[in-house]
């Protein structure tokens, strides 16, 4: 659940349009079913009791905390839209795949051009480049024409160089 959350991130903050940030979802709160279903923020120097029901609506005893990992990835794809304009300001283009869980599209603007690649499949799937890339994320640059890997559930983000 984790990481679909985290691609859900990666798509927010570089689609079109302003990010919509559900209450409480940038430190993991999730709901369940009513009683659950709406709970108190949480905060990191408040001790929380723990919770009856998981999101699947089981019974069970779940420990409530901020999930700093998940703070600490919104915030870093965050950091990312600001520094750059064409993820807040360029046109979209959505382009072809051969996967039909492989998302693909580019954000155009007149000094930049971005790749986003979002693998909704259990598998790693590729997706030709089409041009020279640098990935964001780990620096590693692609070569005209080279098929670029996309994690199962994973994501690139691809700045043309």
């Amino acid at each position: 659940a984790r990481q679909i959350l985290r691609q859900m991130i990666v798509f927010q903050m570089t689609y079109v349009g302003a990010p919509m940030i559900y209450y409480g979802t940038e430190v993991g709160l999730w709901g369940a079913n009513d009683p659950d279903n709406r709970q108190p923020m949480l905060w990191e120097d408040v001790e929380y009791s723990g919770q009856e029901h998981d999101f699947k609506g089981a019974v069970h005893r779940i420990v409530r905390e901020p999930d700093q990992e998940i703070r600490t990835f919104f915030k870093r794809m965050s950091r990312l839209r600001n520094q750059h304009a064409v993820l807040r300001r360029g046109r979209l283009k959505w382009l072809d795949t051969t996967h039909p869980k492989l998302l693909a599209f580019a954000r155009l603007d007149a000094s930049s051009s971005w790749l986003i690649l979002l693998n909704g499949s259990d598998e790693t799937l590729d997706y030709p480049s089409g041009g020279c890339y640098r990935d964001v994320e780990s620096g590693e640059k692609t070569a005209k024409n080279a098929l670029i890997h996309v994690p199962a559930r994973g994501w690139r983000l691809l700045m043309k160089i």
